[in-house]
């Protein structure tokens, strides 16, 4: 009788994500796009779904329910058009915008969208990435600690996009003059703060996705340096010892319960990777709620150290920290509001200063374009054959 109803439960589950999404199985296509914003572009990754790295271990189709995408098929980019007279139009940045979701769907409606859409009313030109999930794709590198001999398989796919996604931005330079591949940067929330400090923290790093283009008709230039990083209540330690255990970690091949050596989690902790690639360690952006029961706060505390020695005393003066307190006029807590996934912010708390503070306490602090004796030229341009 369980049973059952268990199998009821979940074909209702399916039943509903089709009625709301308005997606039957006819329209699954490689190219479908579920719900996009008025005004987006759309970049697939991959021009063919043939040449997407690895393969899916579940049927997928993308759609979109409750508010965020999930079951993605083929990854790929919304580009947002910036505002020709905006705050920050003079510094000629692009911003790869990237939303969280525990790595097994993407809270598009409340972090990504809005936020790429604030970046370009400030004159950013802003792209947002739909990533592949990695329990749903085959794409995997194996993970050996040699001073214990422990092993474990790490699930890539999601880096392999994000690292994907900045190529082909840089790509757009060639026919948007508002791209400079020089002034990339990315922004991520939650689990999605965690693919951009990772890139942040290696951006040529191999995760079996050929930097030099992979399939497709053409050769991608390699992977960016990024000019910034914002990560808003990021994930950042697959260290054991900070808990709680996040889902990002579980669904990468941390598994629940299991114990990791050091050797097998510090390369893919953000703040421990990045300690090791000193040079092109971008200025950081990080707020988090101190009292975050999600991601704990030593995640953004370890980012913030590790970054500043590596910028020292002269370059880390660009670095912003707002580690939100849990009481008092600048909290981030309020009765009925969490301390994890708050987007743009709420206005109920202390958390919706964060996109000013990112505009005026790093962008504009950044280092400005060289001038160009062309003009600044035409923000439009066409796809791209990848």
């Amino acid at each position: 009788m369980q049973s059952f109803i268990q199998v009821l439960l979940f074909a209702s589950v399916l039943t509903a994500i089709t009625t709301t999404t308005g997606v039957a199985a006819k329209k699954c296509k490689p190219d479908f796009i579920p719900d996009p914003p008025a005004g987006t572009t759309h970049f697939p990754l991959w021009s063919r779904v043939e040449d997407v790295p690895g393969q899916p271990t579940i049927k997928l189709c993308t759609v979109k329910y409750r508010g965020a995408i999930i079951k993605v098929n083929n990854p790929f980019l919304r580009y947002y058009e910036p505002v020709a007279s905006g705050n920050l139009t003079s510094q000629k940045l692009t911003a790869l915008v990237i939303a969280g979701g525990g790595l097994n769907q993407s809270e598009t409606t409340k972090e990504s969208t809005p936020c790429a859409q604030y970046l370009a009313s400030l004159g950013v030109a802003a792209y947002e990435l739909i990533y592949r999930f990695p329990d749903e794709w085959s794409p995997a590198l194996d993970n050996s600690d040699s001073a214990t001999g422990n092993k474990m398989t790490v699930k890539v796919a999601a880096f392999q996009d994000v690292q994907r996604a900045m190529q082909v931005i840089a790509s757009h330079a060639k026919t948007n003059k508002r791209v400079d591949p020089k002034r990339i940067g990315v922004v991520g929330f939650s689990a999605g703060g965690y693919l951009a400090a990772m890139y942040a923290a290696q951006p040529d790093r191999d995760w079996g996705n050929s930097v030099s283009g992979g399939g497709g008709k053409s050769v991608l230039p390699p992977p960016p340096v990024p000019f910034f990083a914002g990560l808003l209540y990021p994930v950042i330690t697959m260290d054991q010892t900070v808990k709680p255990i996040t889902h990002t970690a579980r669904s990468i091949g941390f598994k629940k319960g299991k114990s990791y050596s050091l050797g097998l989690t510090d390369p893919y902790s953000a703040d421990k990777v990045i300690a090791s690639h000193c040079a092109t360690a971008p200025p950081l952006f990080i707020a988090q709620c101190m009292a975050d029961t999600t991601s704990n706060i030593t995640n953004s505390h370890r980012m913030d150290v590790a970054v500043r020695a590596c910028h020292g005393t002269t370059r880390a003066a660009k670095d912003y920290y707002h580690p939100f307190p849990v009481s008092g006029p600048n909290a981030c807590q309020a009765p009925g509001h969490g301390t994890h996934g708050w987007g743009m912010g709420n206005t109920a708390t202390h958390t919706n200063v964060w996109p000013f503070e990112f505009q005026t306490g790093l962008l504009k602090n950044l280092t400005p374009p060289p001038k160009s004796r062309s003009g600044s030229g035409s923000a439009s341009h066409s796809r791209t054959e990848l």
